[in-house]
C-alpha cells in the first residue's frame, strides 16, 4: 500500500475517518480485497457518510470486545454460513474458531481465485451464487 493508502486504512480501523477517506476507500479495497473483480464500476458507492461508519463500527468494537457480539450468535436458531473468498484478507478462521469454541453451528465455503466480495469476483461469482441456491434450497 501506498503512504496515503495505509493512513486511509489506518483511520478507517480508529475510526475516525472523513468523507474524503470514505470517497477514496473504494479504490484502495478494490486493490487490497479482491482477486479480479469483474466490473469495478460496481464496487463503488455513490454516497458516503463517515460519521455513520464511525459509529456503526465504534458501536461494533463494543460488542466484540465485550463478547456481546459473540453471545448474540449463541442465540441464534439458525445454522450459519460462511462463504468466503481464499484471498480475503479477513481469515475464515476469524470467524470460524470463535463461533466454534462457543458451540454455533457455521458451514464454511472458501472459494478460489476469490477476495472480499465473491459475488462481484470474475472467477467466484458462478460459484458463490451455486453454493447459495444450495443454502436457500
Amino acid at each position: 500500500m501506498s503512504e496515503e493508502d495505509n493512513a486511509i486504512v489506518q483511520r478507517l480501523t480508529d475510526n475516525r475517518t472523513t468523507d474524503e477517506d470514505m470517497e477514496k476507500i473504494p479504490k484502495v479495497f478494490e486493490k487490497l480485497d479482491n482477486y479480479c473483480l469483474e466490473n469495478k464500476e460496481a464496487h463503488r458507492a455513490d454516497k458516503t457518510d463517515s460519521q455513520m461508519h464511525n459509529m456503526i463500527w465504534e458501536e461494533v468494537a463494543k460488542l466484540r470486545t465485550s463478547g456481546e457480539l459473540l453471545k448474540s450468535f449463541q442465540k441464534m436458531k439458525c445454522k450459519i454460513f460462511l462463504i468466503q473468498g481464499e484471498i480475503d484478507p479477513h481469515p475464515a478462521e476469524g470467524i470460524t474458531i470463535p463461533l466454534q469454541e462457543n458451540g454455533v453451528a457455521c458451514e464454511t465455503y472458501i472459494l478460489e481465485k476469490c477476495g472480499h466480495s465473491p459475488f462481484m469476483e470474475k472467477y467466484a461469482k458462478e460459484n458463490f451464487y451455486k453454493i447459495l441456491l444450495k443454502i436457500i434450497a
